[in-house]
């Protein structure tokens, strides 16, 4: 001990951060409590703030005594005779700023290198990395030709493109990104993070639960709504939000619930973070003053008890790991009700995270070919494809490719039954509807990635995933080519579905709206402006086409938000919004402000903002 003594004699002791800004990397004062717990105002974390001691020289000891010094309640952890503490992480010398940027430059220049890209090739935008795209420009020469340019179609084309701006970096590799960052000029734009230090703060206490660990207790049972409302709450859900996203079977997910709420404490993990997930869909889609009638509190204050609800839930369901399909659909409801929270890239590796969990269950195979009975193979078919359509929609706002190689799964769409259609426990597949079932609008969303997959494996091409397989068709088909294809799947859905629709339905009136966006935005991407080498090249003609199919898919949207039976989908159309059309209608009016049908284009952009704020 004379030898302990001593030590701490020789070696003065030092301030250091609190255990938990030290886990968080954030700035601790020091204090006890320290104000970053303080400020959490979370009790068992105020009650927690304890400081660590520097390395010691003595021999450490056996790591039940850690636990006992733990759990005796020492804060001063210095007596080394009971306890070792890790070595304080070795300061780095601080670089210059210019060492730090010429460090940083030598790095890109060596990825580029690895990409087979020249950085010493002079380019005419420097913060910009280009490598061709089978949508991007091929040939800038000097003639002034009014004729698209077809770039042939190599595997370099499909390298993206990588915008480096004060030593960030972002590769993004589908054309909204591309062309925002082409038409923005600056490439901080498309890079800049734009939280405040508070809000990153908030996202990561909304994202440790992907490691699974949680900065929360995991208790649960106190986030539970009464009763009452647990049961209004189901209700608005299959209202809402079920109609939208067909995953959960409403006959018997509601007998589960009933059984469930008698004794909320000890129901299974599985099913209490399905119930969270729901709670969070029905509020998400409901306004404020909805909540406040219903409920007597703010939406915004509902939404945060649930949303710490579904992921402490998810946490103790261990959902990285689990074998349990009924997490799974949790974690769907959960990233389907927070895109408009999440920002794009992090739903992206979230919606990733879904996939593989739903790869590791074998939801990617088909329930006939695995020999499931009817009933399991119908969800499981309904699960697989609102992933696959939720990855691809985060993708696509993220910069990057959408779904991968159609050959290594086989699930079938989902059947077009209702759910009273299918019960557990049945022989025989359902007899499918001829006419709009519950799964209208899902099965519109489906079709557009069923048609593309049956066209890649009639080609034989369907190693591409579907985003390449689009570049592709857009780079080397014609454009009557391009019309015909265009042609026959709005015939298609016009056969099969839209025909039947009836307006004075809701869901119907929805479908309506969802198929003839789907089609008219399918048909823009065919006829986008990047065909041509510059704005200036694009035929009259084409112009008013694109200008007249951009007004007509605002317009649509703004009808869907105006429609009153439709206003309890708006969580849903805002999702879905057609940021190409949007991006080249703000373009032209900006460069052309006045003329024939631009008064009206101003009003439509203006409740265009009214109606996504955000």
């Amino acid at each position: 001990m004379a030898t302990n003594s001593n030590t701490s004699e020789a070696r003065p002791p030092k301030a250091y951060s609190c255990v938990r800004c030290f886990e968080r990397k954030v700035k601790c004062d020091k204090e006890h409590p320290c104000s970053g717990c303080v400020r959490s105002k979370v009790e068992w974390q105020v009650s927690s703030c304890f400081f660590i001691a520097p390395w010691c020289q003595c021999e450490a000891r056996s790591i039940e005594n850690r636990h006992l010094v733990t759990r005796q309640g020492y804060t001063d952890l210095s007596f080394c005779s009971v306890f070792r503490i890790p070595p304080a992480p070795r300061r780095r010398k601080r670089k210059t700023r210019e060492d730090d940027v010429v460090a940083r430059l030598k790095h890109y220049e060596d990825l580029l290198r690895d990409q087979g890209i020249d950085p010493t090739t002079p380019s005419t935008t420097p913060s910009k990395v280009d490598t061709t795209s089978p949508l991007d420009d091929g040939d800038n020469s000097s003639t002034s030709v009014s004729k698209p340019t077809e770039p042939p179609w190599t595997s370099g084309s499909l390298q993206g493109r990588l915008i480096i701006d004060q030593g960030r970096s972002r590769f993004i590799q589908n054309k909204l990104w591309t062309t925002v960052s082409e038409e923005l000029h600056h490439s901080r734009d498309v890079i800049q993070d734009t939280e405040s230090e508070d809000e990153l703060d908030a996202l990561d206490d909304r994202t440790d639960f992907v490691l699974g660990v949680t900065p929360y207790p995991t208790q649960t049972s106190s986030l539970h709504p009464s009763p009452d409302h647990m049961f209004k709450l189901w209700q608005i859900f299959l209202t809402n939000v079920n109609p939208l996203a067909k995953i959960v079977h409403q006959p018997t997910l509601q007998r589960t619930l009933e059984d469930a709420i008698q004794d909320i404490d000890h129901i299974p993990r599985g099913l209490e973070a399905l119930m969270f997930a729901i709670y969070g869909a029905a509020v998400l889609s409901m306004r404020d003053g909805e909540c406040e009638a219903n409920f007597g509190e703010s939406r915004a204050s509902l939404q945060s008890r649930y949303r710490l609800g579904i992921r402490r839930a998810l946490t103790k369901a261990r959902f990285m790991a689990t074998s349990d399909i009924v997490v799974l659909q949790a974690l769907v409801i959960y990233l389907l009700t927070t895109r408009q929270v999440l920002d794009a890239r992090t739903l992206w590796t979230l919606s990733g995270v879904a996939s593989r969990i739903a790869q590791g269950l074998g939801v990617h195979r088909d329930g006939t070919v695995l020999g499931l009975p009817p009933f399991e193979t119908e969800m499981r078919r309904r699960l697989w494809w609102q992933i696959n359509l939720l990855d691809f929609r985060a993708a696509e706002l993220s910069g990057f490719g959408g779904m991968s190689e159609v050959n290594w799964w086989n699930t079938k769409v989902p059947s077009n039954v209702n759910d009273v259609d299918i019960w557990p426990g049945m022989k025989e597949p359902p007899v499918e509807h001829t006419r709009p079932t519950e799964m209208v609008v899902c099965l519109l969303h489906y079709s557009v990635g069923a048609f593309w997959r049956r066209k890649l494996l009639q080609a034989g091409t369907a190693e591409e995933d579907l985003t390449r397989a689009l570049q592709r068709w857009v780079a080397t088909k014609t454009m009557p080519e391009k019309d015909a294809f265009v042609d026959e799947f709005q015939a298609d859905l016009e056969e099969k579905v839209l025909r039947y629709c009836d307006p004075a339905m809701p869901l119907e009136m929805m479908a309506l709206i969802i198929g003839r966006t789907m089609c008219k935005g399918i048909r823009f991407m065919a006829h986008h402006p990047r065909r041509y080498a510059s704005e200036k090249d694009i035929p009259d003609s084409e112009r008013q086409f694109l200008w007249t199919t951009s007004m007509a898919l605002m317009e649509a949207d703004n009808l869907a938000h105006s429609h009153r039976s439709l206003q309890r989908f708006s969580w849903h159309i805002d999702a879905g919004f057609q940021w190409h059309s949007f991006i080249f209608a703000l373009g032209e009016l900006i460069a052309r402000p006045t003329g024939d049908g631009k008064d009206d284009a101003w009003i439509q952009i203006e409740d265009i903002f009214k109606n996504h704020p955000t």
